[in-house]
């Protein structure tokens, strides 16, 4: 199932300088698992290249490779590559294998490799799940923010290949791995690359009896970029942070000290701030390109948090992803209300096990996000205000449904949470807020009849904390009158 969650509070520019921008969407879906995929191929020439560099020989190749990158040995990495191979292409290759140094990636792990030819030349490492669902929490920035400037060129190298040209008797493949990086994730993250490869006659193994050892001719992301195929990438790692940013030096200081008034902001509500991974590109296409997404459907968002989440744990290899456009037009304010609603998210996410209903999760981010912006309520959800005079007081409290972006009431779903989170708030004192939702997330033992049903147990935790849903509707239709009426 998949579910998109936005936030579009409007802020009164004329009064606080400060654009109209939403704050967050969370997406799960279906992440594409780590199963073989077969490049097309077919008829005895498939059978043929098979034959020259069977599966074992490109895991070997890709092993090799990823020891490389753990022992820091760049001359090993570019070993792999066939001998024709030209200079730029060398450089292009030498630089991914720096910034992965750089960033810290670890744990380097085959997941699967692929390559075409018979059913029995065609098996893979034993698939291990790295994710069972993908989870997005999205920042957007609404239509006045928008800079009306062309989307500039990616910044992503336009290849990560070896060569450019591949020749008639190549190989292809297609590598599933898993990584990590130290010091931030708990859990692995999944990449997919695929390959094309020459047969080096020169290195065969008539010793072992082993085929001959491949040479790597390219070496390019297949479904999505990874930071490490970013050029221009600037990496700088703190105790709490690890930035990623493309561009120069003043964007990774402009975006540092964002992300250290976020952390400051979440760890005032939440107790405390967890480790994140922040990447920022040079363009809205490789901010696409990094989540997966058509540059289209990243139209005035402004940032992403995207990670694996596994049924029943927290989530341990979340990345938030700035998109610069949007980015670009959002005041200094702007900019923190954007990453404080982002790393609520990936603290919350990083410390609970079980989902929460979508207003009570936007409402929190919201609440956590608007804590310290000194605007009147009635202008932060002016939207939702607009949307009750015209269609009278809501009766229940969002669905999941209304932050569905097909319903075009984004915005005032978006309000309407963060009015009930704040009734809550205001009756249960902030540290009674922040235990009903870690109950409702995880903290809380609830019946079987219960689990997978995130409305039931969050009315468990509204129970425990001394109130109920039909009293908590009842203060935030008043709430909501009360401000309508201003």
């Amino acid at each position: 199932m998949s579910r998109l969650r936005l936030v579009l509070p409007a802020l009164a520019a004329a009064v606080l300088a400060v654009p109209a921008l939403a704050s967050c969407t969370a997406s799960s879906s279906a992440n594409t698992g780590p199963g073989t995929v077969d490049r097309a191929s077919t008829g005895s020439t498939a059978s043929a290249r098979a034959s020259s560099a069977g599966v074992d020989e490109v895991t070997a190749l890709v092993k090799d490779r990823f020891g490389a990158v753990t022992k820091g040995d760049r001359t090993a990495w570019l070993a792999a590559l066939a001998p024709d191979v030209g200079d730029a292409a060398r450089t292009t290759q030498g630089r991914i294998f720096d910034r992965m140094r750089a960033m810290g990636v670890t744990d380097l792990r085959v997941v699967s490799i692929a390559v075409p030819g018979p059913p029995s030349a065609t098996t893979s490492a034993t698939p291990m799940s790295a994710a069972a669902t993908s989870t997005t929490a999205t920042s957007t920035a609404a239509a006045s923010t928008a800079a009306t400037s062309t989307t500039p060129t990616s910044t992503a190298a336009t290849s990560t290949a070896a060569t450019s040209t591949t020749a008639a008797n190549d190989i292809r493949a297609r590598l599933t791995a898993t990584y990590r990086l130290g010091g931030f994730d708990t859990s692995p993250r999944t990449f997919v690359v695929d390959l094309a490869l020459e047969a080096d006659p020169r290195a065969s193994n008539g010793a072992t009896g082993a085929g001959p050892t491949p040479r790597l001719r390219s070496w390019d992301p297949a479904e999505r970029l990874q930071p490490w195929d970013l050029a221009g990438l600037r990496v700088r790692r703190t105790a709490d942070a690890l930035l990623l940013v493309v561009g120069p030096q003043a964007r990774l200081d402009e975006l540092d000290r964002h992300v250290r008034a976020a952390a400051r902001n979440v760890s005032a509500v939440w107790g405390r701030s967890e480790p994140s991974v922040w990447v920022a590109p040079g363009t809205d296409d490789d901010a696409a390109r990094l989540l997966g997404r058509t540059a289209a459907a990243m139209t005035r968002v402004a940032a992403v948090t995207d990670g694996p989440l596994e049924p029943g744990e927290s989530a341990g290899a979340d990345r938030i992803v700035v998109a610069p456009t949007p980015w670009s037009g959002l005041s200094g304010v702007g900019r923190d209300v954007v990453l404080t609603h982002e790393l609520t998210h990936a603290s919350v996410r990083a410390t609970t096990t079980r989902s929460v209903p979508d207003w009570l999760a936007e409402g929190f981010a919201e609440l956590v996000a608007y804590r310290t912006v000194t605007l009147p309520e009635r202008q932060v959800v002016a939207p939702a205000l607009d949307l009750v005079r015209t269609q009278g007081l809501p009766t229940a409290l969002p669905t999941d449904a209304a932050f569905d972006p097909a319903t075009g009431r984004l915005e005032a779903a978006y309000g309407l949470a963060l009015l009930a989170v704040r009734e809550l708030a205001d009756r249960k004192g902030m540290p009674g807020l922040v235990r009903l939702y870690r109950e409702a997330a995880g903290g809380l033992p609830a019946p079987t009849a219960s689990l997978g049903d995130p409305e039931a147990v969050t009315d468990l935790a509204l129970e425990r904390a001394g109130t109920d849903r039909a009293t908590l509707v009842r203060q935030w239709r008043s709430r909501i009158a009360s401000l309508t009426a201003q």
